[in-house]
């Protein structure tokens, strides 16, 4: 286990974190959906598109915590490294369309501020396209720097 996580004690510090920060996302969705909900009569198909990419988001995050939970469970089994890798990478895929998402409601409440024109949402669209292209490297790089960090001496 120090192997991997270069201390024994890195569960019992990132699990509690990865709770929190899952539980007010959560209680920040029941709040939202609980707004949206009561003020059903302005339903536009701004909110309506907003509210389902908000409860996407709490889908992906939902299931990405359930993986972490996982991961986290699998440190204490004999058969981690081949199992946490696979949950590792659907993590991050996770990981990767939650960012897609925000994004996405960014550029859209974006357009919608700026009056429907297209020339407000060209350069966020781009950062948003490359971040997209380039996420795969950036898992490449992220992992070979904690490789390096947490190998073994």
């Amino acid at each position: 286990m120090d192997r991997v996580f270069g201390s024994s004690s890195m569960p019992r510090v990132t699990l509690p974190l990865a709770g929190l920060f899952y539980g007010v996302q959560f209680v920040l969705s029941l709040v939202s959906t609980f707004l949206f909900h009561r003020h059903r009569h302005q339903e536009t198909d701004f909110a309506k598109n907003v509210n389902l990419a908000r409860n996407v988001l709490f889908l992906l995050a939902t299931v990405q915590w359930v993986l972490f939970v996982a991961q986290t469970a699998r440190i204490f089994d004999a058969n981690y490294g081949e199992t946490t890798s696979r949950l590792a990478i659907a993590s991050f895929v996770l990981f990767l369309a939650q960012i897609a998402v925000a994004n996405i409601i960014m550029v859209y409440r974006l357009w919608i501020v700026g009056s429907l024109r297209h020339r407000i949402i060209a350069i966020p669209s781009l950062s948003a396209a490359l971040l997209g292209a380039t996420g795969e490297r950036l898992r490449g790089n992220l992992t070979e720097i904690c490789g390096q960090i947490y190998a073994s001496p």
